[in-house]
């Protein structure tokens, strides 16, 4: 088989998409590509970038989006949108590959309240959902998005943090000021500090 130049191979297939991509995620083995825009669309498209699918998810301001597989291989895909007076809304999505006229389907949808995705730092890993905010890190457990646990961390204000970033399973890198501390997350602790 001749050898493709990958630049040639994008070269020929462009979109012009009118608002500000929140993620892209693709699917090599579907063949599909998924892009989810900042004002709530998400738009499915070939590899050849033809628009197969566009469907709005009620809500803009898109701040997380995060894919996972489960075991028995099907595919996920989580949005956390900040909303209005301290409220963001969680939704849940099943990605279905066999029907391009219906690739999405809501299997959940929660608004939070006294929530603020612009107010704290947030990352996906493992089936959770940890949000540091106001000197404290609370752990949802999803598909439900219910809180498991929270960690008050007093030496943290919303001011001085600068990062808040996973490591490995339970192990996070919070960073403050100028000091860096690796985090335990399961058993509450500070790790080391530098």
């Amino acid at each position: 088989a001749p050898s493709v130049n990958s630049s040639q191979t994008f070269e020929n297939y462009k979109v012009s998409i009118k608002h500000k991509v929140a993620s892209v995620k693709i699917f090599p083995s579907r063949k599909t590509i998924i892009a989810v825009l900042q004002n709530g669309l998400v738009q499915t498209f070939d590899f050849q970038l033809k628009l197969l699918h566009s469907a709005d998810i009620s809500y803009g301001n898109i701040s997380l989006v995060k894919y996972f597989t489960n075991e028995v291989l099907q595919d996920f895909m989580i949005v956390l949108t900040d909303l209005n007076d301290d409220k963001v809304c969680y939704k849940l999505f099943e990605i279905i590959h066999h029907d391009s006229n219906v690739p999405l389907k809501e299997l959940n949808s929660i608004i939070l309240e006294g929530f603020s995705l612009q107010n704290s730092k947030t990352f996906y890993q493992f089936g959770k959902i940890y949000t540091l905010s106001n000197g404290k890190i609370s752990i949802y457990s999803l598909p439900h998005f219910q809180l498991s646990n929270t960690i008050n961390l007093p030496f943290v204000t919303h001011e001085n943090v600068v990062s808040f970033k996973p490591i490995s399973t339970n192990r996070a890198l919070l960073t403050v000021d100028n000091r860096i501390y690796l985090l335990d997350l399961l058993h509450n602790a500070i790790l080391s500090q530098r």
